[in-house]
């Protein structure tokens, strides 16, 4: 049957009865003729659902009578058309479609949405559903059913809008707005009231009070208001009272507080609406003033008219040209009266206010009249007699209509030099001449009425010159202040600032004041500057810059001076700009720029050292070893030998001093373990006390429990050494004391470029040395070349002394800082940072050299090397201990020997820097032919260094040169050991 149906379908529209079972559908089947009847029901109702059957292109096959009431279109227009075609705009075409096309697929309807129709009736929203028809499995419609939510929509869009316009109101109403509940807590405030609490946001404020942001008497007050209309119900209105802003400034507000109640008429809080009046309180003040003198200069007036002393009282132009109108028909007896104002680049009357045809004041600001020539009005404007007057002609109203006839008379308004207005009158109304009395009172009005036109125009112009001139004062970053009669007339809030006080304790201050605020070393050339200003030096200069002290700080000034005349009396106009920040700027500046020149001076000499050390290493080679040599091969009782020990001596000190050197450039060679720096010194102290002066107390205050050091004990004893014996000797008069203190403390993150020399030490923890002597001290000079190489204040040098320390500490990733005065002694303290391993024991230094009586060696070795020196001398110390020796003058040359005899070569001692082919590139490809090539590295750096230029390819071992005939053999022998 359902194919039956799907093929066949047993439905019509009829245009009169709507939809129908087809009849022999209706025989055959009586029970499809019911549903139809409730179907046709349900489309053909009252309800407000418009329904809607369509195919799976949207095209209408069912048309409900609601369909046809709500979109104003029969359902003969509507069947057989798409219903987007119909009813939709066409941007949601795609979007029906694509919905429809969803139904069609899913067989499920979806949830209701809105959708906006272009009807016949006119535009409408609606809320529409679609669900399938389903029929064996199948969708064969779908229905669509549309309610009309348009006035809903509209209602929402217009609460939109009034919810919009409150907020917008609220935001941007100058006059501050705040919602309070019933325990005076704020619900909401606007961003005005925000700006007056000093809240960060209006949101800040919720839930706090008055007394979160007013002084308590401010606050307190407000509360027992708030109360008082909680309590009552009354509410509070106009009420002037003072408040105090987030930064301290007192202003005037009206302040009004309405009761708010709910729907059951219970208070739940308050509205609360401030106006800022404080310039009105101010201008009334000014105005009081002003006005007390108006009253005593209208004493004397008020004999010549009642009127007068009424204009006087005006504030504005506008007000007083009202006034008058009323005045003169009201007091004078004229019957219309009207005021005009003379645009002299125009040439045409501007009105202000006058009186209408049926006697009443009429605001005429705005209407403009152009003069005609000639004219009774340009006569009076322009002759300069104190009236003009025509008994009979056409009379006029603001606009220039002719409303009558009658007499006409004007005066013109003066400003004491020209003509600014003219006053008008008229006998409208009873057509009476105008007599000379009356022209003779109109132009004593008209008098009056300029000269009060001209008070008041002055009035504002200056009102507004002073406003401007203060609020430019008063909001200036410069301090400004204004000396006259050797005292303090003026100041506004920026040099209240400068000085600690208040504007109006400044004003109470003479000149021998201010000065006495200035930093006693410019006190006099101050004093001595005000003297000449005063005296009218022309050489005084008109600016100059000097220290204040402030709450105890140092602050840096710049002031500039300009004589004025003030109220006939000369005054000085001062400026003062605080450049504290500016000063302490380019000081900063200066010492960096110090620092900096001492860096690279320090690590341009440092590079030196570094090259010299291993030129130096590489000579000291050939001379330790000849000298081992000969030592080996001589007898004990030879009669050279002494000779050749102190050749050996002295080659050592000089190696000494090439590791100085590698020191002070930061490449010495540093074995790091982690040291306990107390431990340390405490087993020095025996070696520290024989090398101290007799003349000096060696005292010790060594910490207990401190965290290690990751360092090198030779390097770290020799730092312990040089300070001790450097404190030693600053006491080269009487006796003294020298103290080594250890210890921990952190370090600043700006203190290592202000006061320490190095700039890879962490913030964290760090162990710190301390030497300190009571010795004669070092001035700035001294200090500042203390870290020199072979810089002395002795007769002679004692090397790099400071020089190695700070090369040893930089090595360290340290820091060393000193502290010195004339005559008060000295202190240099080293800070190396913390380690996280367990400190062990430091290793002592060795004290013998390898012995030499061991067993003939065997073997091959290749020696590679540029310096002839160095190969003679490990030739024959390697051949004097039983090797074979081959060698080479750069690492080229070394690698071609290696790949022709790599099985009979049993080791390799390889130079770092040679020219051609050095001892990092060698390296790897020695590697590449043999994998197990033993390979010594030989250099005059350190290890450390040595191994970071290797880089990924490690050698066997190393030996630094210089080294002696033992060392060498000792090290090869090491590196063959099976």
């Amino acid at each position: 049957m359902a194919e039956k149906l799907l093929a066949n379908p047993p439905l019509c529209w009829d245009s009169p009865r709507g939809l129908q079972l087809l009849p022999e559908w209706a025989e055959e089947h009586p029970e499809l003729q019911r549903a139809a009847a409730r179907f046709q029901a349900l489309a053909g109702s009252t309800l407000p659902v418009a329904m809607q059957g369509l195919d799976r292109n949207g095209v209408v096959h069912l048309w409900s009578e609601s369909s046809a009431r709500l979109y104003g279109m029969p359902a003969e227009a509507a069947m057989g058309r798409r219903l987007q075609e119909l009813l939709l705009p066409e941007d949601q075409w795609d979007r029906f479609e694509a919905l429809l096309a969803a139904i069609w697929s899913v067989q499920r309807g979806e949830p209701p949405c809105e959708w906006p129709v272009a009807a016949r009736s006119g535009p409408l929203w609606v809320l529409t559903t679609m669900f399938p028809v389903v029929e064996g499995g199948r969708v064969v419609e779908v229905i669509r059913m549309d309610v009309d939510v348009t006035a809903r929509k509209q209602a929402e869009t217009e609460l939109a809008h009034e919810r919009f316009l409150l907020h917008a109101l609220m935001d941007n109403i100058p006059d501050a707005i705040y919602f309070k509940d019933v325990e005076s807590r704020f619900v909401r405030i606007n961003a005005a009231q925000a700006r007056t609490l000093g809240a960060s946001s209006p949101e800040e404020a919720v839930g706090r009070t008055d007394m979160d942001y007013q002084v308590p008497e401010i606050a307190a007050e407000s509360l027992r208001d708030e109360r008082h209309v909680l309590g009552t119900g009354r509410p509070l209105v106009a009420k002037a009272e003072p408040v105090r802003t987030h930064d301290g400034r007192a202003k005037w507000v009206s302040t009004t507080k309405v009761p708010l109640r709910d729907s059951g008429g219970t208070i739940t809080g308050l509205v609360g609406i401030s106006r800022d009046i404080t310039e009105l309180r101010v201008a009334e003040e000014q105005l009081r003033s002003r006005v007390e003198e108006d009253r005593r200069l209208l004493d004397r007036l008020r004999a010549l008219h009642q009127v007068s002393n009424r204009l006087s009282l005006c504030a504005s132009v506008d007000d007083m040209c009202r006034e008058a109108v009323t005045a003169a028909t009201s007091v004078l007896g004229f019957e219309r009266v009207g005021i005009w104002l003379w645009d002299r680049e125009s040439q045409t009357l501007v009105g202000t206010f006058g009186t209408d045809e049926d006697g009443r004041v009429r605001d005429e600001r705005g209407t403009r009249r152009e003069l005609h020539e000639p004219s009774d009005t340009r006569m009076a404007l322009e002759a300069h007699e104190p009236w003009v007057r025509a008994l009979d002609r056409e009379l006029h109203d603001a606009t220039g209509t002719v409303v009558g006839r009658g007499s006409w008379g004007a005066a013109p308004m003066w400003d004491g030099q020209d003509t600014i207005g003219v006053v008008c009158t008229d006998t409208l109304f009873s057509s009476r001449a105008l007599q000379d009395t009356d022209c003779e009172v109109l132009a004593l009005l008209a008098a009056a009425i300029g000269h009060h036109t001209t008070r008041l125009r002055v009035q504002e112009r200056l009102q507004e010159s002073e406003q401007r001139h203060r609020v430019l004062a008063e909001q200036s970053f410069l301090g400004i202040c204004i000396v006259q009669d050797d005292r303090v007339s003026f100041a506004n809030r920026a040099f209240a600032d400068l000085a600690g006080c208040s504007p109006e304790a400044l004003r109470t201050l003479t000149v021998s004041d201010l000065v006495a605020m200035v930093h006693p070393d410019d006190r006099e050339s101050v004093a001595r500057q005000y003297r000449r200003k005063t005296s009218g030096d022309p050489c005084a200069a008109p600016h100059f810059t000097y220290r204040i002290v402030r709450d105890g700080r140092v602050r840096w000034v710049e002031q500039y001076s300009q004589a004025i005349m003030l109220s006939g009396r000369p005054a000085d106009f001062l400026t003062t700009a605080d450049i504290t920040d500016r000063v302490e700027a380019e000081q900063e500046r200066r010492r960096l720029e110090t620092r900096l020149q001492d860096a690279e001076k320090n690590e341009s000499l440092a590079v030196l050292a570094g090259g010299v050390a291993h030129d130096f290493n590489n000579l000291l080679v050939g001379v330790l070893g000849h000298a081992s040599l000969a030592l080996i091969s001589l007898d004990a009782d030879a009669a050279v030998r002494p000779y050749i020990e102190q050749i050996e001596a002295a080659a050592t000190r000089a190696a000494e001093l090439a590791n100085q050197m590698l020191a002070y450039s930061g490449r010495g060679r540093f074995q790091l373990q982690p040291i306990d720096l107390s431990e340390l010194v405490s087993d020095m102290m025996p070696l520290l006390e024989a090398s101290v002066s007799h003349k000096c107390v060696l005292r010790g205050d060594l910490a207990c429990g401190l965290p290690p050091v990751d360092g090198d004990p030779t390097q770290l004893r020799q730092i312990v050494l040089n300070l001790v014996k450097n404190a030693s000797d600053a006491i080269d008069r009487g006796s003294g004391l020298v103290t080594i203190e250890t210890g921990t403390r952190s370090v600043a993150a700006g203190e290592l470029t202000e006061d320490l020399l190095g700039d890879g030490l962490p913030t964290t923890p760090c162990v710190f040395l301390r030497v300190t002597d009571t010795g004669h001290g070092m001035d700035e000079a001294t200090q500042r070349r203390v870290f020199e190489p072979f810089f002395t204040t002795k007769f002679t040098g004692r090397g790099l002394g400071l020089a190695a320390v700070l090369g040893i500490v930089r090595g360290h990733g340290g820091a060393i800082g000193l502290t010195s005065r004339p005559g008060e002694g000295t202190t240099f303290e080293v800070l190396l940072p913390a380690s996280r391993r367990e400190p062990r024991e430091a290793s002592p230094a060795p004290t013998t050299a390898p012995a030499l009586a061991e067993p003939a060696a065997t073997g091959c070795v290749l020696v590679v090397d540029d310096e002839e020196d160095v190969r003679l001398v490990a030739r024959a110390a390697l051949e004097f201990a039983g090797f074979t020796v081959l060698t080479a003058n750069n690492g080229r040359e070394g690698l071609a020997i290696f790949r022709e005899q790599s099985d009979r070569i049993c080791a390799v001692l390889l130079d770092l820097t040679m020219p051609e082919m050095g001892g990092a590139e060698t390296l790897p490809e020695l590697r590449r032919v043999r994998p197990d090539a033993r390979v010594v590295i030989s250099t005059g750096y350190g290890e450390d260094e040595t191994l970071e230029r290797l880089g990924h390819v490690p050698p066997t071992g190393f030996i630094q040169k210089p080294y002696g005939a033992p060392d060498l053999i000792a090290k090869i022998r090491s590196v063959i050991a099976p």
